[in-house]
């Protein structure tokens, strides 16, 4: 249990889901957070003299984790590119939006 919430306090550390724009970052970013969690149950276990986790363990979900934040900054990161392209364009002409003049417009059915 320690070693999740050492990986999710790691995770959220460096940012992957909202700091890393780009594979190469979020690269960076997915080893040193799955380094963190290593370093911080092998120094607990260092501490107090007993195996908490095998090493084989520790090594392999490192080793399966970095693929899997890797993915998961990917999939954020392309749902933010398509969040800004709805924003900024319309979906059926693919033009920018344009804003409407304040007050009545020219096909105006009320009374001004």
């Amino acid at each position: 249990m320690a070693y999740a919430v050492l990986l999710g306090v790691g995770a959220y550390a460096a940012g992957l889901l909202d700091l890393t724009r780009s594979p190469r970052s979020a690269l960076s970013a997915c080893i040193g957070a799955t380094a963190t969690g290593a370093v911080g149950i092998s120094a607990a276990q260092l501490v107090t003299g007993s195996q908490l986790l095998p090493r084989f363990v520790v090594l392999a979900s490192a080793v399966l984790l970095v693929p899997w934040f890797l993915a998961c900054s990917v999939v954020a990161n392309g749902g933010r590119k398509q969040e800004r392209y709805h924003d900024a364009c319309c979906w059926w002409r693919g033009t920018r939006r344009r804003r409407r003049r304040a007050g009545p417009q020219p096909w105006s059915t009320t009374p001004t």
